[in-house]
């Protein structure tokens, strides 16, 4: 049995060594272009004072929830508490970690750009492993000890076994979801606000190019895609990450199950060792192609953790019941890869639904828009059907347990796909990055390169994190059944069909406040940037030279800053709220349909927001690469504005969407439980 805490808790420290060995390898990469240091310091400190405010509103949240819990629970469940603690503590050090990475990171891949393409890529990916194994590292290093602890002082029979884990998974999902809720909210907003009065102004007003220096905001869109892109990455895959493990172990320990409860563990170490073996495998081919690189390292650390995996089921248990939990296993790494190819068809810029998008702009932004809200639509159906039919196959593998053990699939390769996933925004402002600092074009050509590779596999993260998001929900709803003591859930019963019917509605109400919040400051943006260009008059703004005008920049960053944090705090305030008020108004049925509602209507509105935004994005992509009369053209003009819809889509409203799911299924637990 101690193989079940000794395993876990070494992987996690071979997890850490390698991401301390890879920061320290980074950090011998000394910069040596000054102008690029320069800007590099910029970004830096305009990361550090958000991550700063990020952290006093995250420790606002989480001592609140602490403090409630406190006077809600006695006896072994107040180590829930603890366990809150742990969990967002844990979360935000992960975060702060991917900070430190990216800004790091973008200067040295800008500079190793200046050599060569796979020097580059190697320096983004070395970048983003650094999160991406701290992140796996921290949470199995943390909480296995946690489990062990409370192990010890409530009794480590199998009748305490789900007293013992209730409260400690609970309790770290749910400060890991505060936190990455409130990060996620309050980073995107940021992101996609700056994103917006910066292209909508700076490109089809004044003509300027991505990433220009002359346009107010360019500063600040690289701060938000470190914000956004890095940090919020963290923290949701954090939060993801732990969250498929609580619902396993919690469905585990209700079986009264020791080997079953903590079989999670193991998987997720084995994991472990693959995304590191992974990480080596990286070769770029004769062809030149980064993507084929990558997609090979990835496949490899997914059969490599199913193969680990495997070897650790048949040692716990029987053949015969070994080949069962393998299969549902199997079935979880399976759909990640399914679910990848079919978004990597929805939003690569070479295949035709991109191409459908990109063509629509040559007569006008309204049918680019209303393409890609197709493409969106269209790319709901693949996603689901492959989901409907794998949870179909792991319930039949194992049961409810195969279900859990298939969200563990699905994510036991996360320290080699968050390294992808990093990797591509770093790349992206490395190109940003060069063009401020005036290095060489070439540099901008091999940092586009790469950053079109990474949209392809950020784009497919996404879609990967909802599938991801969706597999946890169902099984945290199914742990909700079991704990609250609920054999039926009867659709004919009025109270769960109106919490069915309030579910499947809130993710809209959810978004519409992102959304809102995100116009309401890109309405201050928009006019602070156009006021700063119509300064110059137009013909002076396009001759003078690209140098950084600083003193125009940092009021700027503070107003987004400022405004991001105010109104982020509604749609979160509202996330936390609601299913409190539904379970005292309604009780724990109309809780369990509201819980149905959620499920159903989020995972596809996560689904359209992502497919749909990477689409129109990849198409202005496209249409700057040449096609459509190129950049300058009336159809680029069509993209930008309706990559301007999408960004707020994919990277405000999305990437929140999984974590919501989550949350509200673990608060759902938790009110039960205590």
């Amino acid at each position: 049995m101690s193989e079940y805490f000794i395993v876990p808790i070494i992987g996690g420290v071979v997890a850490l060594l390698c991401a301390a060995g890879r920061m320290w390898r980074l950090h011998r990469q000394t910069p040596q272009h000054a102008p690029l240091i320069e800007q590099a310091n910029h970004i830096k400190k305009g990361v550090k004072r958000f991550a700063l405010r990020q952290l006093i509103l995250f420790a606002l949240f989480v001592v609140a929830a602490g403090v409630i819990l406190y006077f809600f629970t006695e006896g072994p469940m107040r180590f829930i508490v603890v366990s809150l603690f742990t969990g967002a503590v844990l979360t935000v050090i992960t975060g702060d970690i991917g900070l430190w990475a990216s800004t790091s990171g973008n200067i040295r891949t800008a500079e190793a750009a200046g050599q060569n393409t796979f020097l580059a890529l190697q320096t983004a990916l070395r970048s983003g492993s650094v999160m991406g194994l701290a992140m796996v590292g921290l949470y199995l290093t943390c909480l296995t000890p946690l489990l062990l602890l409370f192990r010890r002082y409530v009794g480590c029979s199998t009748l305490t076994l789900e007293c013992t884990v209730l409260p400690v998974l609970s309790g770290y999902v749910l400060g890991a979801g505060v936190v990455a809720l409130f990060g996620r909210i309050s980073g995107g907003i940021y992101a996609k606000t700056v994103d917006v009065s910066a292209d909508s102004i700076g490109k089809n007003e004044f003509g300027l190019e991505e990433d220009d220096p002359r346009n107010p905001a360019a500063l600040a869109d690289s701060i938000g895609d470190n914000i956004s892109d890095i940090g919020g990455l963290g923290l949701d895959a954090g939060e993801s990450y732990v969250g498929s493990i609580a619902g396993a172990m919690i469905i585990g320990a209700s079986m009264k199950s020791i080997s079953l409860t903590y079989l999670p563990l193991l998987l997720m170490t084995a994991g472990i060792c693959a995304s590191i073996i992974a990480y080596y495998l990286v070769r770029m081919p004769a062809s030149g192609n980064p993507h084929t690189a990558i997609f090979r390292s990835i496949a490899a650390g997914d059969l490599l953790a199913l193969g680990f995996g495997f070897l650790i089921i048949q040692y716990m248990f029987p053949l015969h019941m070994a080949f069962r939990i393998t299969g549902a296993y199997a079935v979880g790494i399976g759909t990640g890869i399914t679910i990848s190819y079919i978004t990597g068809y929805y939003t690569s810029r070479i295949l035709p639904p991109v191409v459908g998008i990109a063509g629509m702009t040559e007569f006008g932004a309204a049918t680019a828009i209303t393409e890609g809200l197709a493409v969106g639509m269209r790319a709901v159906g693949l996603p689901i059907i492959v989901f409907t039919a794998s949870s179909f196959v792991a319930f039949q593998s194992f049961g409810v347990y195969g279900l859990g053990i298939a969200a563990v699939g699905l994510l036991a390769g996360s320290g080699i796909q968050v390294s992808v996933d990093a990797s591509g925004p770093i790349t992206d402002n490395a190109g940003a990055l060069a063009v401020r600092a005036q290095l060489t074009p070439v540099t901008r050509e091999r940092t586009d390169k790469l950053d079109a590779v990474g949209n392809l596999f950020n784009a497919a993260g996404k879609s990967y994190a909802v599938i991801s998001a969706a597999f946890t929900t169902l099984v945290l709803f199914i742990a909700y059944k079991e704990v609250a003591g609920i054999e039926i859930i009867d659709l004919t019963e009025l109270p769960v069909l109106l919490g069915i019917i309030l579910g499947g509605a809130f993710p809209f109400i959810f978004s519409a406040l992102v959304l809102s919040a995100v116009n309401r400051i890109s309405a201050q943006l928009i006019k602070e940037v156009r006021r700063v260009l119509e300064q110059q008059p137009m013909d002076s703004l396009l001759d003078m030279p690209q140098v950084n005008a600083l003193p125009i920049y940092e009021p700027f960053n503070l107003l987004v800053e400022s405004e991001a944090f105010r109104r982020g705090i509604l749609p979160g305030i509202v996330a936390l709220t609601v299913p409190i008020l539904i379970w005292l108004a309604g009780g724990e049925s109309m809780l369990g349909g509201f819980l149905i509602g959620v499920l159903v209507s989020g995972t596809m509105l996560a689904l359209f927001m992502s497919n749909a935004g990477a689409g129109w994005d990849n198409a202005k992509k496209h249409i700057e690469a040449g096609a459509y009369g190129g950049k300058g053209s009336d159809s680029h003009r069509a993209s930008v504005i309706s990559d301007t819809v999408g960004d707020p889509l994919k990277d405000a409203v999305g990437p929140v969407m999984d974590i919501l799911m989550k949350l509200i299924a673990i608060i759902a637990i938790v009110l039960v439980a205590v």
